[in-house]
Order: structure tokens, then sequence, then C-alpha cells
């Protein structure tokens, strides 16, 4: 008798591993597709930036606010 508790033990005990590992399998999946997903949905849900046009920067070549605190210059002397 004793040595058929043991066995049906060790079952129960490998059938629970099994299942666990079973579960933990389809989790760590699960994780993955959602982080797939997500960079999909952000890649698909961002803004594209909009070149500007040469009679835009013809007429203003300034971008951002007049009262911004840092103001970039930038000179060159291509031509």
């Amino acid at each position: 008798m004793p040595k058929e508790i043991s066995k049906n033990k060790v079952k129960s005990v490998r059938e629970k591993r099994r299942s666990d590992e079973k579960r933990n399998n389809l989790l760590g999946w699960g994780v993955a597709a959602l982080i797939v997903l997500s960079v999909v949905v952000f890649m698909l849900t961002r803004p594209t930036p909009q070149p500007l046009s040469a009679a835009r920067l013809k007429l203003d070549p300034t971008l951002g606010a007049q009262a911004a605190k840092v103001t970039i210059t930038e000179f060159s002397d291509f031509g």
C-alpha cells in the first residue's frame, strides 16, 4: 500500500510540474505577444513629421516659439 501512495504522489507531483511549466510557457508567450503588439501600435499611431517647404523657410527661417529660452543660431558658408 505505501508504494502505491508513493507512486501516486510522484505522478501528481510530475503532473503539477508539467501544468506549471505549461502555464509559465503560455504566460511568457503572452507577455512577448503583448510587447510586440505594443510596439506595432506605437509605430502605427505616432505622427509622421511634416517636411518644411522651401517657401516657408524663405519667408520665416525660424522654428518654435518667439519667446523661447534658448536660441540656436546656425551659420553656413556653402555657396
